[in-house]
This record gives structure tokens, sequence and C-alpha cells, in this order.
């Protein structure tokens, strides 16, 4: 099952890299168009986006979210969006770690943000999937109740 896993982390990052993957406009949307205005009259420097969230203060309210580890080149994106993260002030989520439980070598292509990213606030994604089986933990479904 991890082989499908890290191949799996692999694919999505070439075709995150490679393809066209933006948005269409489809035909529901095609009449709406965003106008801008500009708003000369406010002080820019005045503007204040500061958010307070888990006794920590982020300076925009943005989370780079769900990025993939577990790969080698997943390593080196994670350590530029989490400058990113760190220079900016925001938060950041690592992809699923559900690798980890069976190739802990892979280890360094997550802990690589902790140390990009100092003071970001982070969040772990772990598949439970993988999580409960391995710490031995039932959890029953629906036709499993007693």
């Amino acid at each position: 099952m991890l082989r499908m896993s890290i191949e799996g982390k692999s694919q999505h990052l070439e075709v995150s890299l490679n393809y066209d993957i933006a948005a269409k406009r489809d035909e529901s949307w095609h009449e709406v168009q965003l106008l801008h205005e500009c708003l000369p009259e406010i002080d820019r420097d005045s503007i204040d986006l500061t958010v307070h969230f888990c006794d920590r203060v982020f300076r925009y309210p943005v989370i780079i979210s769900a990025l993939t580890g577990g790969t080698p080149k997943s390593a080196s994106i994670n350590e530029i969006l989490a400058r990113v993260a760190e220079h900016f002030g925001i938060g950041i989520e690592l992809g699923s770690q559900s690798a980890l439980f069976d190739s802990p070598e892979l280890e360094y292509s997550y802990s690589i943000v902790r140390k990009a990213a100092p003071d970001a606030f982070l969040v772990a994604n772990i598949d439970l999937g993988y999580a409960f089986p391995i710490l031995n933990i039932f959890v029953p479904h629906e036709g499993h109740m007693p």
C-alpha cells in the first residue's frame, strides 16, 4: 500500500508542475465579471489583516494548505513554501504524513518545513485509515456495531 502512496504523491506533483490545471470558466460563469474599483482614498498601510487564532498571530488570514511530502521532489517544494509562510507570517499545512508509518526515512521531506519556518503555524495531516490499524485501534464501521 505504501508503494502506491509514494507513486501517487509523485504523480500529483508531476501533474501540478507540468500540466495546465487552472480551473476553466464554464458556461455558468460566462456572464459574471468582477470589476476592479480602485480606492485611492484609502491608506493601504492603515489596513490591518492580522488574525488571532489558537494563541497565535497571523499577519494575513491565509494558510498554505495541504501540500505533499514523502518524495524527494516534495522536500524542495515544501522548503520553498515554508519559507514563504515564514516570511509572510502565515500558517502552512503538510500533506498526508501516512507514508511515515511504513517508511520513516521519508521524514526529511516533511521536517524540512519546520527547519525552513521555525515560527510558522504548522498543521499536520494524517490519514486515519493508516493510523488506526498501526496504533491498533479498532473503529467499528456501519454494520459492525454490536
